[in-house]
């Protein structure tokens, strides 16, 4: 989608997967390969997910109901709630988001990214 293409670096998940400058570093093409493939996939997802919330939340808007929170859970490094929250924020929303992550190490790489997207 057009959207995607103005998101700041910390919202686009290949940009953020830290094992592949490891692989690149290294030169293990086959794993370098094997994670590119799987962030096509994520990016997919993120972008069809994202989608689906907006539509939802602009078809609430049209009908006259609001929505105050959107809540990811199992949300891992934010990936959804990064690029929704962008993407909200871009068109003048202001739905809170939660992400709900049980792994420490990703709540703290999603609020890191979250600072620096500047998303606070």
């Amino acid at each position: 989608p057009d959207w995607v293409r103005g998101m700041p670096g910390p919202c686009v998940p290949e940009l953020n997967c830290f094992p592949l400058r490891g692989y690149f570093e290294r030169r293990d093409w086959p794993l370098l390969k094997r994670e590119l493939g799987k962030l096509r996939e994520k990016r997919q997802q993120v972008e069809y997910l994202a989608g689906l919330v907006t539509a939802k939340l602009e078809a609430r808007s049209a009908a006259g109901l609001s929505a105050k929170e959107v809540v990811d859970f199992a949300g891992g490094r934010g990936d959804l709630a990064l690029a929704l929250g962008w993407l909200l924020k871009d068109r003048g929303r202001g739905e809170r988001l939660t992400v709900v992550e049980l792994k420490r190490e990703y709540v703290e790489q999603g609020r890191r990214r979250v600072e620096e997207a500047g998303l606070t």
